[in-house]
């Protein structure tokens, strides 16, 4: 019998740097949002960036997960989640920037919230909220929008 040779591989989180946060206690995009401000905030390009939560609504980490033009920023759902599996995170909460300073939705942003919502309900990883950032620390949560317009959304 002959035999072949396949990689035995292993992902792991590597930290580039740390950013400083006033409190690690994240439930909602009211917390979210000062965190967000200070690694996304002012960008001229759209940037999508993922905050991992662990059980205790402790804020693990975050990331950009990718970077887009002044218009749009593209949104790959199995990066959000291989990098909060790794993270071991029960919760997310993922935020994009409008470097135009707008914070309305736009219907690509509210489907693929919807999108994201479901596959972490399969996952176990609960979506808390969709965050848009404007300028000075203003910021959208879609959440709240849909909560507002009466959708209810088992999902995150």
């Amino acid at each position: 019998m002959e035999f072949t040779e396949i990689p035995v591989v292993r992902l792991k989180i590597i930290k580039e740097y740390d950013l400083k946060i006033s409190d690690r206690n994240v439930y909602s995009a009211d917390e979210a949002g000062p965190i967000f401000e200070d690694f996304i905030g002012g960008a001229t390009l759209e940037r999508l960036a993922l905050l991992c939560i662990d059980s205790s609504n402790y804020a693990i980490n975050v990331a950009i997960l990718n970077i887009g033009n002044n218009k749009n920023v593209e949104v790959v759902p199995s990066e959000i989640f291989k990098i909060a599996l790794l993270s071991n995170a029960t919760s997310i909460i993922i935020c994009h920037n409008h470097p135009s300073g707008l914070l309305e939705p736009s219907q690509y942003d509210i489907e693929v919230t919807k999108k994201i919502g479901r596959i972490g309900y399969l996952l176990g990883i609960k979506l808390i909220d969709s965050m848009i950032m404007g300028y000075n620390g203003e910021y959208f949560s879609m959440r709240n929008e849909l909560k507002k317009a009466g959708e209810k959304n088992d999902s995150y």
